[in-house]
């Protein structure tokens, strides 16, 4: 039962959704089945969730009683009910949460039974609703695209009124559109640099001649999502993402938390890919990115901080030397992290808070216990340690842990531009101990080499060690 369906629903629940769904399975309109009610309320009786706690023995004796013989079809019959019972709950949860969409569907009905001049008012009531609301996000195109042809089903049913909102329902519509998929054009071309899976956006070329026409006017969403395109797509301009920032904090008002996470997370997420490659005039905008979200808590979901926004801050802070900020920073944000990763998190990062302090006393310890289940954290903690060898002149280490991680970089099929970053970084830890105790000379030509190398992470490292 551990790993059923029904038992993950049940536990994703709030506080708040357990509530309702009580008085859910007590209305005979929900639920007409006595046996559900009784299996909720077995789960609802379980102090701890265990293989022990959940037999399915208990559960038929909690149900029957009376029943000494156990009916494994019936009981499993009994959980189908339930697990029904609870995705019909889920659904008028969202209903009842989502803005309009009560509304909508009280205007179509409204409409379905001939009452016109209450559907009307009902119209009028969800307009003035979404001016309150002040939100221009794609939720609200969304609903405006169905409130517009209600409108219009509307008028066309009233022979005396010939002015059509036509007009509105194709603005709406290519705003819409136009938002969509450039907002989805940005997290494509994001998640191929890591997969390197390709996509293809037929409509994005017309899109973007029509905005540069300047025949499709920015909405909020537009601007931003635009933006947001041409920086990713022109990665030597930094003009188009300077644009992009100002309109973020500029429109930040007319979207939800939840599009607002995915909005500053974009913007975080190419700064990190430029302080990647030593750009660090970047890192003093992600940190006001990243410090502002979480201060607005658009970065938590349901109160946790995910291990790798936790790990990026700590990054960037450590980019900035703010180490009292770092500090301050795990020992405050660690608790929100998930309780699976939380320690593992908190080690890996005050590992690096550690290193790049050069307190090497505390790191060594930290690097050398821990394989970490993320690939990217594996290949950092090499990194760290091939630093670590080579100030320390442990070069008999520094050559077996070259030869280790070559074999398991080689290995790792799925990491897109991480992996030529980390050939780069064991090539040039190569010709580093190799350039020990040559001519100046030639070290002046590997310096130039390092210097002309595009992705090369820390390459203020290798030319200071090179010295």
């Amino acid at each position: 039962m551990l790993d059923s369906k029904l038992l993950k629903i049940y536990l994703s629940l709030s506080k708040e959704e357990h509530r309702l769904l009580s008085k859910w399975i007590a209305s005979p309109i929900a639920n007409v089945h006595k046996d559900v009610r009784k299996f909720i309320s077995f789960l609802d009786s379980r102090k701890a969730f265990s293989a022990v706690t959940l037999q399915k023995s208990r559960a038929f004796s909690y149900l029957y009683p009376k029943n000494r013989v156990y009916d494994d079809l019936r009981l499993r019959h009994v959980m189908s009910l339930c697990t029904q019972t609870l995705e019909d709950f889920l659904a008028y949860a969202y209903f009842i949460k989502n803005r309009n969409e009560q509304q909508i569907a009280l205007a179509k009905n409204l409409q379905q039974h001939q009452l016109l001049e209450q559907a009307q008012v009902v119209f009028d009531k969800i307009k003035n609703t979404q001016q309150r609301q002040a939100k221009l996000d794609a939720m609200f195109y969304l609903e405006s695209i169905q409130l517009e042809i209600e409108q219009f089903k509307l008028l066309s049913q009233n022979s005396r009124d010939k002015s059509f909102n036509l007009q509105q329902i194709s603005d709406t519509i290519h705003q819409y559109t136009t938002a969509e998929i450039l907002k989805y054009t940005c997290i494509s071309i994001t998640h191929q640099n890591v997969s390197n899976q390709q996509y293809s956006f037929a409509f994005l070329p017309f899109i973007l001649e029509q905005i540069e026409a300047e025949k499709l006017s920015f909405t909020p969403a537009i601007e931003i999502y635009y933006y947001a395109y041409k920086t990713l797509t022109n990665t030597n301009e930094n003009s188009y993402f300077k644009k992009c920032v100002e309109a973020v904090y500029k429109y930040e008002s007319c979207f939800t938390e939840h599009e607002l996470k995915d909005i500053f997370l974009l913007c975080i997420n190419h700064c990190i890919k430029k302080l990647n490659s030593s750009e660090l005039l970047f890192a003093e905008t992600a940190y006001r990115l990243y410090l502002h979200s979480l201060d607005k808590k658009y970065l938590l979901d349901n109160n946790e901080l995910s291990r790798f926004t936790f790990t990026n801050v700590v990054f960037i802070g450590l980019k900035l030397k703010d180490f009292k900020g770092v500090e301050d920073f795990i020992e405050a944000y660690g608790e929100y992290l998930n309780e699976l990763t939380r320690e593992n998190t908190i080690s890996f990062n005050k590992a690096r808070l550690y290193f790049t302090q050069k307190n090497y006393r505390k790191t060594m310890p930290i690097l050398l216990s821990i394989e970490y289940s993320d690939t990217l954290w594996n290949l950092a903690a090499k990194f760290m340690l091939v630093k670590i060898y080579f100030e320390t002149k442990e070069y008999e280490a520094l050559v077996g842990l070259l030869n280790t991680f070559k074999v398991y970089l080689f290995r790792q099929k799925k990491i897109g531009y991480h992996k030529e970053r980390y050939k780069n970084i064991i090539r040039f830890s190569e010709k580093l101990y190799a350039h020990i105790d040559v001519s100046k000379a030639k070290k002046l030509k590997l310096r130039n080499e390092i210097e002309q190398v595009a992705d090369l992470p820390d390459k203020e490292w290798f030319l200071e060690m090179l010295k």
